[in-house]
């Protein structure tokens, strides 16, 4: 959320995490867990039988390593499959692309950007 209490679109994602088979209770309170999470906005379980639950949070307060690692500590095992390893792996670099895309201060085109030209030599002329 910006300071005005709103939410900020572009730092706000939605991501699904696929999970080993769990007990109804156990899932129940692993989403607890994560809705306690400042920065999520909305935990949600997938139907029975796709074993996956969609957090939706601000990546600017949070990333998907850090959700995995909240699992993690409510006993929820992450799929263990080459391919969800690769995939965890993409929504990592994702959420640290939009945060350092977030951070970027853009100059105008027709200045150089802060630093430019210092340590190539001496002064110019």
């Amino acid at each position: 959320m910006s300071r005005d209490n709103t939410i900020d679109e572009e730092a706000v994602v939605q991501r699904t995490f696929r999970i080993e088979p769990l007990s109804k209770a156990a899932l129940d309170a692993a989403c607890e867990r994560l809705r306690a999470l400042s920065g999520v906005y909305a935990v949600k379980v997938l139907q029975v039988g796709t074993n996956g639950i969609q957090v939706t949070y601000d990546a600017r307060q949070l990333n998907a390593g850090q959700i995995l690692e909240q699992l993690a500590a409510s006993g929820v095992r992450p799929a263990d499959s080459l391919w969800q390893r690769v995939r965890m792996a993409l929504l990592r670099l994702q959420d640290d692309n939009i945060r350092s895309n977030l951070a970027h201060k853009p100059s105008c085109c027709s200045r150089p950007p802060p630093g430019a030209g210092k340590g190539l030599g001496g002064p110019r002329h």
